[in-house]
């Protein structure tokens, strides 16, 4: 059996309760359906672009045109095309969005993480070499001005010795995500716009080692795939309440997260206090949502900051109130002005109401300020 196949087949596995849907009628999926019995899965078919094969048959599974997917309701998508299957499993993931909402598409089982981390290396050389070039052209400009040549040399290397961390991480938390049992699913897609890998290594370690009791987090995304698993499997008692402010997101990134009663998704409007330009840009009555709930972990990526002067201050009104005696708050974006200028007022908050705080900064390419009361300070060193 190959690599392949058995991938397959376990992707297969984890979704076995699901309605399982091939894409591709290739030459792959047919040996892989004559070397394997897959009867006791609900397979409903396979889907094909090519309507000449529309209505043929794979070892008795028919072949249907993707319109098909509309009479299938919540559908699992797996991926059967090997070839080219990078370029085709972004495309795909585009329209199955815009026109068939109602299906997931499951991890491309033929990309696999270290594949991923060499492409990343490669880039990072070719950018190696180009930054090289434009240092080169840089010091022919400026000769008389070696100042200037300095400070674009050491924005070059921490961009890259950043780049090199969040590498790392990944490496990492792909380990994390592989030999963990309560992370069930694996279609974790860090980016960015979004948490990155850095960010999901020290949130699974502060998941894993205390075991927070009561957690907010602002913001829908890939960190709650791993927040919403945690209550899920691996502390069932624990409770999540997730905000966030558009409901069109909700309503679609809510289908691939784990479901659980303690797993409350609520949404909330944002306002905003303007002066010139924008100022405070927060959630809609989430005082009165949260009530006296008392809370061990506060993951703060929301709402959309934009270039508002101080974002995301929701967690002002909070303290301290809402603050367990003993916590953690999450500030992700910590390396933004904006984020930056909202940590002091959450600083002078915490001392305002004579709370003691250590705080700490998780760096790679992007940046998280983690404060926690004295008791939970050993997470600066996760």
């Amino acid at each position: 059996m190959t690599d392949y196949n058995k991938k397959l087949l376990e992707q297969i596995e984890s979704i076995k309760d699901e309605k399982i849907v091939f894409w591709g009628a290739s030459l792959f999926l047919e040996e892989f359906l004559k070397e394997n019995n897959l009867e006791k899965y609900n397979i409903v078919g396979i889907i094909d672009k090519n309507p000449a094969r529309w209505g043929e048959k794979f070892e008795n599974y028919e072949i249907f045109d993707p319109n098909a997917l509309k009479d299938i309701q919540n559908a699992k998508l797996i991926l059967t095309i090997e070839n080219d299957n990078l370029n085709i499993y972004k495309e795909l993931q585009a329209y199955i969005s815009k026109n068939y909402p109602n299906a997931f598409l499951c991890a491309n089982i033929f990309d696999s993480y270290e594949d991923q981390v060499l492409e990343q290396l490669k880039y990072l050389k070719l950018k190696t070499i180009k930054d090289g070039q434009k240092i080169n052209s840089i010091e022919n400009e400026c000769k008389k001005n070696n100042k200037i040549l300095k400070v674009v040399e050491n924005k070059l290397e921490k961009q890259q010795r950043m780049q090199y961390l969040e590498l790392q991480a990944g490496i990492i938390f792909n380990n994390i995500i592989n030999n963990t049992n309560w992370i069930t699913k694996k279609d974790f897609i860090p980016t960015n716009a979004a948490a990155t890998y850095n960010f999901l290594c020290n949130l699974f370690s502060i998941l894993e080692y205390i075991q927070p009791k009561n957690i907010l987090e602002f913001g829908l995304g890939q960190s709650t795939k791993l927040t919403s698993a945690y209550v899920a499997n691996k502390n069932k008692k624990a409770v999540l309440d997730v905000i966030d402010e558009d409901k069109d997101w909700i309503e679609y990134f809510s289908k691939q997260i784990i479901s659980h009663k303690n797993v409350r998704i609520y949404h909330k409007n944002t306002n905003q206090v303007c002066d010139n330009e924008p100022i405070y840009h927060k959630y809609q009555d989430l005082v009165e949502q949260v009530g006296n709930k008392k809370y061990d972990l506060i993951i703060i990526d929301g709402p959309i900051a934009g270039n508002k002067l101080y974002p995301r201050t929701n967690i002002i009104d909070l303290i301290p109130n809402n603050l367990a005696e003993d916590f953690i708050i999450i500030l992700d974006d910590a390396e933004r002005d904006g984020e930056k200028r909202t940590a002091d007022l959450i600083f002078d908050k915490l001392v305002e109401n004579e709370i003691d705080y250590v705080k700490s900064y998780k760096i790679a390419t992007k940046t998280q300020l983690i404060i926690t009361s004295p008791k939970y300070k050993y997470v600066s060193f996760y």
